[in-house]
């Protein structure tokens, strides 16, 4: 007699958020980065969009929206860009250009796979995205308050939005 054993597979932990970097009219440009897994190994990684309309549509249990790219995990090693919307083909998916002027959620997938079982943790964008041209790195800052003026010099000081607050540090 033959005895097999298999591993209890547990889900991977989510993602960090992925981060809005810009927007124009077909494409979203995200930052995203690996897992840090001790206990249950990612195998690959998916981003997949959802566009949002006014009307509900009934789901199917997961996640909404399609694949727009899928990754090995040797291909997300490190914090990097990813251009959703670019027309290129990334694993078997197709990256569809985006409608102009349309929101989006963007999801950011975690998968692992062992005795052809597989488990997944998601992670999102805080918001949805529009399609139209929008840069906040070269984009001015909101909610100025002028902290210390003089004839020749003032001092500004504002909050930066919340999804660019560690990738931009100041204006000149």
């Amino acid at each position: 007699s033959c005895l097999t054993y298999f591993s209890v597979h547990g889900t991977p932990p989510a993602p960090v958020r992925p981060i809005f970097v810009r927007s124009s009219f077909t494409t979203i440009t995200i930052a995203i980065e690996p897992v840090v897994s001790l206990d249950v190994p990612v195998t690959s990684y998916q981003l997949m969009v959802q566009k949002l309309t006014t009307q509900r549509k009934k789901r199917v249990a997961g996640l909404p929206g399609y694949v727009t790219a899928q990754f090995d995990v040797s291909n997300i090693t490190q914090k990097m860009n990813f251009v959703i919307g670019d027309n290129q083909t990334y694993g078997d998916y197709l990256n569809l250009v985006l409608d102009n002027n349309t929101y989006y959620m963007i999801y950011y997938v975690a998968l692992s796979t062992l005795n052809q079982l597989t488990t997944f943790s998601s992670s999102n964008l805080i918001d949805p995205v529009r399609t139209i041209p929008y840069d906040p790195a070269t984009s001015p800052p909101v909610q100025i308050d002028v902290s210390d003026k003089s004839t020749s010099c003032m001092s500004l000081n504002w909050t930066s939005p919340e999804e660019i607050k560690n990738i931009i540090t100041g204006f000149t």
